[in-house]
C-alpha cells in the first residue's frame, strides 16, 4: 500500500459497488486464536461472527475498529485485505470499462458521462432548493412579548 487509505474510506467503497457489493473474510483472534467472519452485503451491511456461532452480529463503519479491538481482531490483517479487495474490484471495474469502450465506443460513453454528470449537477440543485426551503420552513416567526403593566 502505497499510501495509507483507512479502513473506514476503503470500506465505503465496497459498500458503494454496484456491480458486486459484497465482502467477506476471515480473521484470527491475536491472543486466543479464535476465527472470525466478517461479511458485507447491500442486504445485510456489515457484520461479524465467531466461526463457532450461528448469530452474525451487525455493525458500521463507524464502529468497526471498534468491534474489531473488542474481539481482539489483527486489524491490520483486515485493513490489508480490504484494500486488496478495492483494488480486485477497480482491476475488475477497469477491465469492464475497456471492454465496454470497445464495444460502445469511446464517444458514447464519454456523452453518457457527461449526462451523468449533469444529471448529478441537477440533484444537487434540487436538493439544495429543498434543504434550503425546510430551513426556512423551520424558522420559526418572532413574536414580541406584550405583558399589561
Amino acid at each position: 500500500m502505497s499510501d495509507v487509505v483507512s479502513i473506514e474510506k476503503l470500506m465505503e467503497v465496497i459498500e458503494r459497488d454496484i456491480v458486486n457489493p459484497y465482502m467477506y473474510t476471515i480473521l484470527k483472534s491475536i491472543y486466543s486464536g479464535e476465527t472470525f467472519e466478517i461479511m458485507f452485503s447491500k442486504k445485510e451491511g456489515w457484520q461479524i461472527r465467531n466461526k463457532e456461532e450461528e448469530e452474525w452480529t451487525g455493525f458500521r463503519i463507524e464502529t468497526a475498529l471498534n468491534k474489531l479491538n473488542d474481539r481482539k481482531l489483527d486489524v491490520l490483517s483486515f485493513h490489508k485485505d480490504v484494500y486488496e479487495k478495492v483494488i480486485m474490484k477497480a482491476l475488475y471495474h477497469r477491465i469492464n470499462y475497456e471492454s465496454l469502450e470497445e464495444l460502445l465506443g469511446k464517444e458514447e460513453l464519454d456523452r453518457a458521462n457527461e449526462g451523468m454528470q449533469e444529471f448529478k449537477n441537477s440533484l444537487k440543485t434540487i436538493l439544495g432548493t429543498l434543504l434550503d426551503d425546510d430551513e426556512k420552513q423551520e424558522e420559526k416567526p418572532k413574536f414580541k412579548v406584550i405583558t399589561d403593566e
